[in-house]
């Protein structure tokens, strides 16, 4: 819970200072010399003294601000904040909600950029734009952190478990179609989770379910896996990470490539360019070998428990990936 005022007992009189959104207490007008004293039950005292130095506060960031880019927004706490290029005289934002245009002035600002804040949990507005540019930002609800909570639509169903979340979230949502492929948006990958989520999407481009087809989290060129359960023209995942989900299709299997193979050890490398390695099996003559794979290099190394046996014979080592693309390598050593 956050409070507005801090109350001080000064000898007879009950002295109050403003605490604002940010939690900083003001002092404006003078500076405030304050004490303290505690007693316990016998009688024992002790004391703190301090001053609360006069600090009204400023509109002007004393230190040289970041370089601006034309208009960006984040979210800390319950505030949104929006920070633009100072491209005029006119300090003015105006954000929609509604439809309906208002208009604010500048929070503080710096030699190059001007800061707004705003109280999310008065308002979720449904746009921005300012001189330097506008931003869309397609707030949904407001998820409460410390409940269980579904939040439902036309395109999808995200459920939140208990404790699932650190705090508020104040969930945008979008989903629009690019290049006939349909892009869903869920929160920002900046999000912490807790506990994973549950997602339902309902594609509204008819799609064939097969064990190929799947949800991928899209981060920049990064992609993913979440594979997914499908139930008629719906697809059930778990996630802990938020942002955009694409489905895509892996038709190719993982890649094996020898680097060395003989009598000591079998060494080999295996990729996989999308949905990634889910397993891998390898014998010689039909028995079970023991490999270790190391995942930054994709490097399948052999190890051999017993140090005296050799590698002799039909080695085999198949490799499946996470959309069930199965590709076996066969070398007779």
């Amino acid at each position: 819970q956050r409070f507005n005022k801090l109350y001080v007992a000064n000898g007879n009189r009950l002295d109050f200072y403003k605490i604002n959104e940010q939690g900083i207490i003001s002092v404006n007008d003078s500076d405030r010399a304050l004490k303290i004293s505690m007693r316990d039950e016998s009688g024992n005292k002790s004391y703190v003294r301090f001053t609360f130095k006069s600090n009204p506060v400023s509109d002007k960031m004393l230190l040289q601000s970041k370089k601006a880019v034309t208009i960006e927004s984040d979210i800390s706490g319950n505030s949104l904040i929006v920070t633009s290029r100072i491209c005029n005289d006119s300090d003015k934002l105006t954000y929609f909600s509604n439809g309906k245009p208002t208009e604010i002035s500048a929070s503080y600002s710096g030699i190059t950029q001007r800061v707004y804040l705003m109280n999310l949990q008065k308002l979720q507005p449904d746009s921005v734009t300012t001189c330097a540019g506008s931003l869309v930002f397609n707030f949904k609800d407001v998820i409460p952190s410390e409940t269980s909570y579904t939040y439902y639509s036309d395109w999808t169903e995200v459920q939140f478990p208990e404790n699932s979340l650190y705090d508020t979230l104040f969930l945008n949502t979008s989903h629009r179609v690019e290049d006939k492929k349909e892009i869903f948006v869920i929160g920002h990958r900046t999000v912490p989770l807790h506990k994973p989520v549950q997602i339902t999407l309902k594609p509204s481009i008819l799609l064939a379910p097969n064990k190929n087809l799947s949800v991928y989290r899209k981060e920049g060129n990064s992609l993913f896996y979440l594979g997914g359960e499908w139930t008629g023209n719906k697809v059930k995942f778990s996630t802990r990470d938020l942002g955009m989900f694409v489905f895509l299709t892996d038709t190719i299997a993982p890649m094996i490539t020898r680097v060395k193979i003989d009598a000591h050890s079998a060494r080999l490398r295996v990729r996989d360019g999308l949905s990634g390695i889910a397993y891998y099996e390898a014998n010689i003559n039909g028995e079970w070998l023991l490999m270790n794979y190391d995942y930054k290099s994709g490097i399948l190394q052999s190890n051999l428990l017993n140090t005296k046996q050799s590698l002799k014979g039909d080695f085999e080592l198949k490799v499946v990936d996470r959309a069930g693309n199965e590709r076996i390598f066969k070398q007779k050593i």
